[in-house]
């Protein structure tokens, strides 16, 4: 058995740790709150575009591996790229 966290149980633990409610985190990525729900519960697979907002909305570096790399965005990057500005 795995001891990585899901990316729903971090997100809710994220949240949590910023006194945020789910309405609040939605507010933030601009995604629906029953979507909120659905990724803490990991019943969504979200796209990568909703895992940054998500990252950036907690303030959180998103880390991931692709074809053996790990690959990290910083939060602040994140925030730029997901509202559309500057990378």
């Amino acid at each position: 058995m795995s001891d990585r966290r899901t990316f729903g149980t971090a997100v809710r633990a994220a949240r949590r740790d910023l006194g945020l409610s789910q309405a609040d985190l939605a507010r933030r990525t601009g995604i629906l709150r029953p979507l909120v729900s659905r990724l803490e519960v990991d019943r969504h697979t979200p796209s990568l575009e909703t895992c940054v907002r998500v990252a950036a909305a907690l303030d959180r570096e998103l880390v991931f591996e692709v074809a053996g790399a790990e690959v990290r965005v910083g939060p602040t990057k994140a925030v730029e790229q997901a509202d559309g500005g500057p990378a």
